[in-house]
């Protein structure tokens, strides 16, 4: 959430005496000021994503501040910034040319202090309103895997029920041996004992149920966790990830959509540091595609042979970049749709089934890191889908780099220790 007394504004304009103007009226308002005069370089600043305000001129030298608001139109993929155009320009076919463009607001030159800031004020509560919408959109999908969860909670304490059960029973009746054995019960029935095939399947079956038992509450205990950690309410910091954990809990959230339909493979690259990242919008972005992957292999699933489908995900590091791949054996991407695919509210899935922001969100995360995704597909193959994160970041502070904090791991307050093992239906 934005807040003004941290808020970044980029200015550019290529007046010296308007740009000292404006740092000192925003920086006494609490404002975080950087400050250019050119219009290029204004673009590669917000190119950064660091900043979700701007005050940018009309007219500057390369790069007009009209031009640099449709190109942020054009890049959809890129986090939403809150354009105040500045303008001598008053006659309302221009102010309507700024809106066009792209412009979110616009201020008049000469312009009066207080006009400023109260329209960057509207700004400001403009993106926490968008910042809370998408938190709402991040539960929401995790409202839609409710019933779900509720169901991989289920069948694990089911059996766990029914070995207690007999675990009771068992431990009865080896104490009732027992004592009959020790004289405790000299004149008992011989209905009442223990033969000895009937005390061998006792003492062999008992591990089992108590192993089973153990097992049943593993699973639900990761489940727990990874449902948890992933409802957690979303941080914009940027901390040091370990993002096999985060793909792990995206495998258990996710895991009543694919398990019917397909086996997870994954391949960890042991070498792959932590990545400089917000947890909860990296685990989203690897459950949105995890989630379509298995309904791409459900819809191939439902024309040919039954077939499980294979979901693979792998991370390795490329150069200076953390690279995480997910493929599935699905129908593929036909052709006529992947202009859209990365639009929000596009999709080709029936009504209760796809809102159409799975792949807009994850662009727009990959965006927001100053990463990038790709695909390839093929119709009646399937697609792979690569995001790439930088394995540094001007947003994180030293000590973040150091520290190796709860945010570390996203499972952290669940174990402290990565676990190895097989997710249950998934292999390594």
């Amino acid at each position: 959430m934005i807040g003004q007394e941290h808020a970044r504004v980029l200015i550019a304009d290529d007046s010296h005496v308007i740009r000292a103007l404006l740092r000192e009226i925003l920086e006494s308002a609490g404002y975080l000021v950087t400050a250019c005069a050119e219009g290029e370089q204004a673009w590669r600043l917000l190119e950064t994503g660091r900043f979700q305000l701007a005050l940018l001129d009309w007219l500057m030298p390369g790069l007009s501040g009209l031009e640099i608001c449709r190109r942020l139109g054009a890049y959809g993929d890129r986090p939403f910034v809150y354009v105040v155009m500045l303008t001598s320009r008053s006659r309302p076919q221009n102010i309507a040319d700024a809106f066009a463009a792209g412009a979110s607001d616009h201020v008049v030159k000469p312009f009066e202090a207080t006009e400023l800031l109260a329209r960057l004020e509207v700004g400001r509560r403009f993106i926490r309103f968008q910042t809370e919408l998408q938190e709402s959109q991040r539960l929401a999908s995790i409202g839609e895997l409710a019933a779900e969860v509720c169901h991989e909670i289920k069948t694990p304490l089911h059996y766990i029920g029914d070995n207690v059960q007999f675990l009771q029973d068992a431990f009865g009746q080896l104490c009732d041996e027992v004592r009959r054995r020790g004289g405790a019960y000299p004149t008992a029935s011989p209905t009442t004992a223990l033969d000895e095939n009937e005390l061998e399947f006792l003492l062999s079956e008992v591990p089992k149920s108590l192993q089973q038992t153990l097992d049943g509450i593993e699973r639900l205990t990761e489940t727990v966790c990874a449902i948890k950690n992933f409802a957690h309410p979303a941080s914009s910091v940027i901390s040091l990830v370990d993002v096999h954990a985060a793909i792990d809990t995206a495998i258990s959230v996710a895991r009543n959509e694919w398990k019917h339909v397909a086996e997870i493979v994954h391949e960890y690259d042991a070498d792959l540091p932590l990545v400089p990242c917000i947890p909860s919008e990296f685990s989203q972005a690897v459950l949105n595609l995890i989630v379509n992957a298995a309904h791409a292999i459900a819809d191939t699933k439902e024309e040919a042979s039954g077939e499980k489908g294979v979901i693979s995900i792998h991370t390795r590091r490329v150069g200076n970049w953390a690279e995480v791949e997910v493929s599935d054996t699905g129908c593929g991407i036909p052709e006529e749709i992947r202009p859209k695919i990365f639009q929000r509210y596009f999709t080709t899935k029936e009504i209760g089934r796809g809102t159409g922001q799975g792949l807009a969100i994850v662009r727009n995360v990959v965006a927001k890191h100053r990463g990038d995704v790709h695909y390839e597909t093929e119709v009646g193959k399937g697609t792979i889908f690569r995001l790439r994160f930088p394995l540094t970041s001007e947003n994180i502070s030293p000590s973040e780099t150091q520290e190796r904090s709860a945010t570390s791991s996203p499972s952290a307050s669940c174990e402290n220790r990565r676990k190895e093992f097989t997710l249950p239906g998934a292999s390594r």
